[in-house]
């Protein structure tokens, strides 16, 4: 049925074709981030940690993978190169964003070096995921 609300007429991009992973090993955190991207049509499958993200990439093609930066185990960026560098990963050329709380030039740096296309800031907010997708899907957020 037709939901009469103002927030419904505006033009909402369809982003349900993206496949998205979002990897982060609190799941509280995990819950919020599946929850702002179902609100943007996105369907998130989710890793509990950087192992889980890299058996995950490995069999599927994901298109955006937004991975948390300190993670117990295999780090966010242990995860992203491991991801990256081996090329029989379905994911390896995916987009990666990381997510950290960390908005220090060290930590972009090591990002970027690691293969991250980019960082979100925590705590997420639903304009900075409707940004980065919106980017992505025009193509501007892969370079």
């Amino acid at each position: 049925e037709e939901m009469e609300s103002g927030k419904e007429n505006v033009q909402q991009e369809d982003y349900s074709h993206l496949r998205v992973l979002v990897v982060d090993d609190e799941p509280m955190n995990r819950k919020i981030a599946a929850e702002m991207l179902r609100d943007l049509n996105v369907k998130a499958e989710l890793a509990e940690d950087g192992f889980a993200a890299v058996q995950m990439a490995s069999e599927r093609s994901y298109d955006l993978i937004l991975m948390d930066y300190l993670m117990p185990g295999l780090n966010g960026e242990a995860a992203c190169r491991e991801i990256r560098e081996d090329s029989s990963h379905c994911s390896a050329d995916a987009t990666f964003y990381m997510l950290t709380a960390d908005d220090s030039e060290e930590t972009r740096n090591s990002a970027m070096q690691s293969g991250f296309n980019g960082y979100l800031m925590k705590p997420l907010t639903q304009e900075s995921l409707q940004g980065l997708l919106r980017s992505f899907a025009a193509g501007g957020a892969d370079h």
